[in-house]
């Protein structure tokens, strides 16, 4: 079939069935006839253009089934349903029982709650009768607010913190089958602990954080005098150092042990003094009173010696006290002796204008700048804190706290919080006021001596 051909170089024109020009052989151009529809793209211009018109179904639109792949059967709409339905209800139920296993495992695996915490930490170690009938320390954690059971004891006379010479132990006195004192240290607390043996003596005393521990004897001789030996005891590492064989026509009161001196109360025939040991000898110190407590800053609180012949004036320990069980009330009104430049002479404690006198030293804080005692002045009796500053005038006072039964005792926290300890139940003392300690319920209530070990 021929066609109209045209050559764009050598201007050649005419009908060809050839693809090249006859003239110079270039590729010849043909003209392309139009198609009578119009391009795709022109029909979807002009009706893109046109205005949309509603549309309305009549009829409802039914989602086509996916096609099944070659050589399958393929299902039902209905049969598509109900699997895909009961695939849905398995997933829901596997999901219910995974969250239901997750919820017994944390049950199972989370501690009980316990009773809130008192905000203090460290522990209270105290004597109390078991149920099995022994008596034991018992140890009450106060920032877990949980008390644990620990070892027997016999005739307790003191407790005391011996985490200096290693954190958690506790130096114990008490009583001795044979006469006299034992002390010893607990190394654990734990139930079936017991005290490693350091000494015997008729008095006894532990230095501040029990580093050290002191025994004193006095071993009678003629003519009513004695032979005082002491026995100082440096527990870690352990190691004694004997002195002593010194005469002393008196007898051995008390003594007192700071981090480097050692303080003995003795009574002779012409009253009570304080001495102290300097290069193994005894140098007296206070002459007329006796000691009664030791700060660890080394000041005391000390009474005045007074002959049993002696009329007293002070009240008898049947004074009531607040409404509390009374406590009993020595004849003797309680000084504080101050080392420092202002220690010239024992400084008397009084309380709203009346003496205050003395029954025992409970506790000192840990900065040594107070005590917690029992006593009497001004009509009370109970818990007084004795200031241990340096006096500022002719007296020292001593702040009336509140009533004490006879099982009274008191400690200092080791950032110095005031707990006392009267009538079964514990409380926090602050200046002026007081709030209630509880214990964890079923605890065993203390029946003795008690001692803060810090955390």
């Amino acid at each position: 079939m021929t066609r109209h051909a045209v050559c764009l170089r050598c201007d050649w024109e005419g009908e060809t069935r050839a693809h090249a020009c006859p003239n110079c052989g270039v590729r010849l151009y043909r003209r392309v006839t139009a198609n009578r529809a119009a391009p795709w793209s022109s029909r979807l211009r002009e009706r893109l253009s046109r205005p949309t018109e509603p549309v309305t179904i009549d009829t409802p639109i039914v989602a086509r089934a996916p096609r099944s792949p070659r050589g399958t059967r393929p299902e039902s709409s209905s049969e598509g349903r109900s699997g895909r339905r009961g695939a849905g209800v398995a997933l829901v139920a596997l999901a219910v029982l995974l969250a239901g296993i997750s919820v017994w495992f944390v049950q199972r695996h989370t501690p009980a709650p316990g009773p809130p915490h008192t905000g203090e930490v460290g522990s209270i170690i105290y004597e109390a009768r078991s149920t099995d009938g022994q008596t034991r320390l018992y140890r009450w954690d106060l920032f877990a607010n949980t008390v644990s059971r620990g070892p027997v004891v016999h005739d307790l006379i003191g407790l005391f913190d011996a985490s200096g010479a290693h954190p958690g132990w506790v130096g114990e006195t008490s009583g001795s089958a044979t006469g006299g004192v034992d002390i010893g240290v607990f190394k654990f607390t734990g139930p079936d602990d017991q005290a490693l043996p350091l000494g015997h003596g008729d008095v006894a005393a532990w230095a501040p954080q029990g580093t050290d521990a002191l025994v004193g004897t006095a071993r009678p001789a003629s003519n009513g005098c004695a032979s005082l030996y002491l026995l100082a005891i440096h527990l870690s590492p352990l190691r004694q150092d004997p002195t002593g064989g010194e005469r002393v026509c008196a007898s051995l009161e008390s003594v007192q042990l700071s981090q480097r001196v050692t303080y003995l109360s003795l009574r002779g025939p012409k009253g009570s003094r304080v001495a102290f040991v300097s290069v193994g000898r005894l140098r007296t110190l206070l002459n007329h009173y006796r000691m009664d407590g030791l700060s660890p800053a080394n000041d005391m609180v000390v009474t005045p010696d007074m002959p049993s012949d002696t009329p007293s004036d002070t009240p008898s320990s049947s004074t009531p006290g607040s409404g509390a069980q009374t406590i009993g009330v020595p004849d003797r009104n309680a000084a504080l002796f101050f080392r420092g430049p202002a220690g010239q002479s024992p400084t008397p404690y009084m309380s709203a204008g009346s003496p205050f006198v003395l029954d025992r030293v409970l506790a000192w804080d840990p900065g040594g700048t107070e005590a917690l005692v029992l006593g009497f002045a001004g009509g009370r009796s109970g818990f007084f804190r004795l200031v241990a500053a340096p006096p500022t005038g002719p007296m020292q006072p001593a702040i009336y706290v509140g009533p004490a039964a006879r099982d009274a005792e008191a400690l200092y926290t080791g950032v110095g919080t005031r707990i006392v300890f009267s009538g079964g139940q514990f409380s926090r003392v602050f200046d002026g006021s007081s709030a209630p300690l509880a214990m964890p319920p079923g605890a065993p209530v203390p029946a003795g001596p008690m001692v803060w070990l810090s955390a």
